[in-house]
């Protein structure tokens, strides 16, 4: 088997990304294997992935790799490895990684604050176990207030927010939506 080659490098710390994407989503990975659609580089230091995740680097990777149909690029390891990295200090280095980590555990105390509210949508609905929420519901934070949401409450789901809940509601968005700005 092929694959017995790579056993180190699948259950050790690695940069993963995908064959085609929209924007550059390389991510550090601890003990996956990948398909056929996935690639990697064989580190997990935190520098690198700070500037494999560049504006910078996402310029210069697309102005070589393949364009496909609806935005996408085709990101062949070859576009990713023959891409210039500028050389760094380890003091550089160790700073970009300190930074880096900094922007993960924001995104993912953001997800989590995002979610807290998306999952607890669909309970004013009549029949939660079976409802779907729109866009705008799922991404309820980018809404301009809550009079928005409400309305979108509304029209999605049917429902009305209980009167008696309003304002519990409204203060639970209003605070979740400034620490996601502010974490944003």
């Amino acid at each position: 088997q092929a694959q017995e080659a790579y056993i180190d490098y699948f259950s050790s710390g690695k940069i993963a990304y995908g064959e085609f994407s929209v924007h550059n989503l390389f991510s550090v990975d601890e003990g996956r294997w990948l398909n056929n659609k996935c690639y990697f580089i064989p580190t997990a230091e935190g520098d690198l992935l700070a500037l494999l995740n560049s504006k910078l680097f996402w310029f210069c990777v697309t102005a070589q790799s393949v364009a496909v149909r609806g935005g996408y690029f085709q990101m062949h390891s070859q576009f990713v490895e023959r891409t210039p990295i500028a050389k760094s200090t380890n003091d550089q280095k160790a700073e970009l990684g300190t930074l880096a980590k900094s922007a993960q555990t924001a995104a993912e105390t953001r997800y989590a604050l995002q979610q807290s509210i998306t999952r607890r949508i669909p309970d004013l609905a009549a029949d939660p176990a079976n409802t779907k929420l729109t866009t705008k519901l799922k991404e309820w934070w980018a809404l301009p207030d809550f009079a928005a949401f409400q309305k979108e409450v509304k029209k999605a789901l049917k429902a009305d927010i209980p009167l008696r809940d309003r304002n519990e509601w409204e203060s639970w968005i209003a605070e979740t939506r400034a620490q996601i700005v502010a974490l944003t």
